[in-house]
């Protein structure tokens, strides 16, 4: 009772040699093309003139050297606000 008394489907067709061939030749193709296109030429960008950056605060007084710098400081001192916001500007904008 388990056997079913239908014909079996019918067998699934091959792939024609033509489909795999055309596969392979657009491969090496885009390979090749790829291999010997020159790479384009890096862009340097100019920094903006000073004058169009935002204002800059004040910068506070430089500590002396020796002096440990406060709690939770990850920049371990000898940075003014002068350094950090000439840092901030070489970060690249969004």
């Amino acid at each position: 009772m388990s056997e079913s008394h239908e014909p079996a489907p019918p067998p699934e067709p091959q792939t024609p040699m033509w489909l795999p061939a055309v596969g392979a030749a657009l491969f090496i193709t885009v390979g090749l093309w790829w291999a010997v296109t020159p790479k384009p030429p890096k862009v340097e960008e100019e920094p903006p003139p000073a004058a169009s950056a935002a204002p800059q605060p004040a910068a506070s007084a430089p500590r002396p050297a020796g002096t440990p710098s406060p709690a939770g400081s990850a920049l371990g001192g000898g940075m003014d606000n002068a350094a950090l916001q000439r840092l901030l500007e070489q970060l690249p904008k969004k």
